[in-house]
């Protein structure tokens, strides 16, 4: 449950394991460590989205924090499937990424994230993540539907695109 009472799932989907416990304690200073479920690449995330393998519920609304590069199947390669596939398509999700690169960023953002940001000017500030997402979930209808736009309010990579964006470093 989040810090205002609402239920859902958030989706870490990242290879690299010191990334995903700096989040998870992030997001247990939150008081939201029970809501966090893992996955290390894009075909585990889909498994999991789509109810294959347990861990998600279904019926709660979706959170995914999602890497680009990774193993077997990278995030922007899982974002278009998931884009893809009606049941899952309305999921909200952040690109969390070592990639400050312009065409990922407008890749991403074509695919529907609600925020971009770049890791290595956020590695000592998983806690901010945390924050933010948490404020996105307090936006999420018990339907899993995002209120109002459903974006995050953020800063462009370089402060170049005016997208919803963030990359923590100066603009």
């Amino acid at each position: 449950m989040t810090p205002g009472g609402i239920r859902l799932r958030l989706l870490i989907v990242d290879d690299d394991e010191v990334d995903r416990k700096g989040l998870r304690r992030g997001f247990r200073q939150l008081g939201m460590e029970e809501c966090i479920v893992e996955a290390r690449d894009g075909i585990e995330a889909l498994e999991l989205l789509r109810g294959e393998r347990p861990g998600l519920d279904p019926r709660l609304p979706r959170l995914v924090l999602l890497d680009l590069n990774m193993p077997r199947m990278n995030g922007l390669e899982m974002l278009a499937e998931l884009r893809r596939d009606r049941a899952i398509a309305d999921t909200v999700v952040f690109v969390l990424t070592t990639s400050a690169d312009q065409s990922d960023v407008r890749a991403a953002l074509k695919l529907g994230v609600a925020g971009y940001l770049v890791k290595s000017n956020l590695r000592d500030e998983f806690g901010r993540v945390a924050q933010m997402i948490a404020r996105q979930a307090t936006e999420l209808s018990p339907t899993g539907e995002s209120s109002a736009d459903g974006t995050a309010e953020a800063t462009a990579p370089g402060g170049s695109t005016g997208a919803s964006t963030e990359s923590g470093g100066p603009p």
